[in-house]
């Protein structure tokens, strides 16, 4: 038997494992649950929010937030923390800024240099984490004052310009669609693709047990090393459309997201612990957050409020999600 087909088959028996788990897939349902309380509330105060057209603004406003949490997800998953996600999306936002075109789309091709330039940030973390053993805190943190203090330099006060027709790609509508509805379907439908495959299958399992993992063939370092990658695309992707749905960039921006990207990953359901969880539930975790927001606004509060509440919420839920774990472990150890 080859190499590749030996590697194939540990890492599908790794995931089989997972997904056998009990404690693997996190209902949602708490979370869903709580959106639509917000959601109830929200529609309370503001009727005129059940139109399409409005639903489509919430998801675009949402969508940043979406992606720097997806991000983020994809780090905590390895039981990682990626807190470079800040500086990667500032660096994002203030490249597409300065080098999109207002004529046009002629600087379009800066589009897939800005994602690599993310992507080569997180694997730059991959590889301090995987490969040279830093702590995933230590190295994304001294990561993430780098890049905010290059993302500063490349545009030290709020600026630039970003061409209507790129503008156009995230905020218009598509046969009476709004556009926002396609992308958030293309990002699902992109994680439920890597989710089943045979990357999903091994992030799931060096997640879950590194060691383990190791012993059926997994390459660990190297699914790290993905890992951090695919987060920084997605924060580069999220400092991308952030600049296209504002139409200009900010160097400073990226530290209004670094909490609700850890937020939306916790609320949403996805383990601290790693190897359970995902984009999927991310996304419902992000709406929670951003209705939470929009609450606080119509409420006429002050936009600070809004960060004092997804804090509260933070720790109310990994308080709960303490609680319940240490519940489970007392009847299994009572069995």
């Amino acid at each position: 038997m080859s190499t590749e087909r030996m590697t194939g088959a540990a890492s599908t028996s790794a995931g089989r494992h997972i997904e056998g788990t009990a404690v693997t897939r996190i209902p949602n349902l708490p979370t869903w649950t709580l959106f639509g309380g917000l959601i109830v509330i929200d529609v309370a105060l503001q009727p005129g929010l059940l139109s399409l057209v409005q639903v489509g603004y919430f998801v675009q406003g949402a969508f940043t937030i979406i992606l720097v949490a997806a991000a983020q997800t994809f780090a905590i998953m390895v039981r990682g923390l990626d807190l470079s996600v800040a500086g990667t999306m500032a660096l994002g936002n203030v490249l597409a800024a300065s080098w999109l075109s207002s004529a046009g789309l002629g600087h379009i091709w800066s589009v897939p240099v800005i994602l690599l330039i993310g992507a080569a940030i997180g694997g730059f973390n991959g590889l301090l984490i995987a490969y040279a053993s830093v702590q995933p805190v230590m190295a994304t943190l001294a990561s993430w004052t780098a890049v905010g203090g290059f993302a500063l330099l490349v545009m030290p006060v709020p600026g630039g310009v970003v061409p209507p027709g790129f503008t156009a790609m995230f905020t218009t509508e598509l046969l009476g669609i709004p556009v926002s509805f396609l992308w958030l379907g293309g990002l699902i439908l992109l994680w439920r693709l890597l989710y089943r495959s045979r990357l999903g299958l091994q992030l799931r399992a060096v997640g879950g047990d590194d060691r383990r993992a190791a012993l059926n063939g997994v390459p660990v370092r190297n699914i790290v090393l993905m890992a951090y990658t695919l987060s920084g695309l997605l924060a580069a992707a999220a400092g991308l459309y952030l600049a296209a749905t504002t139409s200009g960039g900010d160097a400073t921006i990226g530290y209004a997201y670094l909490l609700p990207s850890i937020a939306a990953v916790v609320v949403g359901g996805t383990a601290l612990s790693g190897g359970k969880g995902g984009i999927g539930l991310t996304v419902a975790g992000a709406f929670v957050l951003s209705v939470l927001a929009d609450i606080i606004t119509a409420l006429a509060f002050a936009p600070n409020v809004a960060i004092v509440a997804s804090s509260a919420l933070l720790l109310v839920v990994v308080g709960m999600r303490q609680f319940a774990e240490r519940r489970k472990g007392h009847r299994s150890w009572q069995t």
